[in-house]
């Protein structure tokens, strides 16, 4: 965390708000995971008043530090000038609908983590413990498509279709479609692998812990699927 300078007048304003900060209720729920989760405007509308009764405000510029990750920087301001910082980034996607949930997902977490409040059902969230599992080393495998190192961890999604064709090129590739977890969202990412098409397939409506990473196709960038992960 960064902070400005002097932190003595925002620090007493962060105290006197917290008796007032509450954790927010769980108005959304996410449809492939069936489960309660506090949405950003949730948050932000529990936490407005609050804040704003102590010249507090909260500012979350988003930046992209390499292709293929997202970066969310959140800042709670106070009227004097002092300020606290924290930033934190993840892989977000190939497609837009990727980037913006990977952006959600951090608002919602840093800022939860900064004020000291919860907007899950419970400890153990839709994908804590697959990143604290992701954290370990990768194991080595063999790659069919190419040879490079995967460019994101894996994440847990849920398989919602499978459907294969052939390429221009005469190769056969799957088109899954996956849910994203803590957000009613959905992406496509593609397959080259015969196994683990099939895998897949038998797997409609599971989770699973896939390493997705971007490859240029056709002049397109697109989410393949790299490995299935236990």
């Amino acid at each position: 965390m960064r902070t400005s300078t002097s932190i003595a007048t925002i620090s007493k304003a962060l105290c006197a708000a917290s008796a007032q900060l509450r954790n927010p209720g769980l108005d959304a729920t996410n449809p492939h995971f069936k489960s309660r989760y506090t949405s950003l405007v949730g948050l932000i509308d529990a936490l407005r008043a609050p804040l704003h009764d102590h010249g507090l405000i909260v500012l979350q510029p988003v930046s992209s530090p390499v292709a293929g990750r997202v970066r969310v920087t959140t800042t709670i301001l106070h009227s004097s000038g002092e300020w606290m910082s924290s930033t934190a980034d993840q892989p977000s996607g190939a497609t837009a609908q990727s980037f913006g949930a990977a952006v959600s997902y951090l608002r919602r977490y840093t800022l939860q983590a900064m004020l000291g409040v919860s907007g899950d059902a419970d400890a153990d969230d839709d994908g804590e413990a697959e990143r604290v599992a992701a954290s370990k080393p990768a194991k080595v495998v063999k790659k069919s498509v190419t040879t490079a190192a995967p460019t994101a961890p894996a994440d847990v999604f849920v398989v919602l279709k499978v459907s294969t064709g052939s390429t221009k090129a005469g190769t056969v590739c799957a088109q899954v479609l996956l849910g994203v977890p803590d957000v009613p969202d959905e992406i496509t990412a593609y397959c080259w692998h015969k196994n683990l098409t099939t895998k897949l397939a038998s797997m409609i409506g599971q989770r699973v812990r896939l390493v997705l990473v971007q490859r240029q196709r056709e002049g397109k960038t697109i989410d393949l699927i790299e490995e299935m992960l236990p």
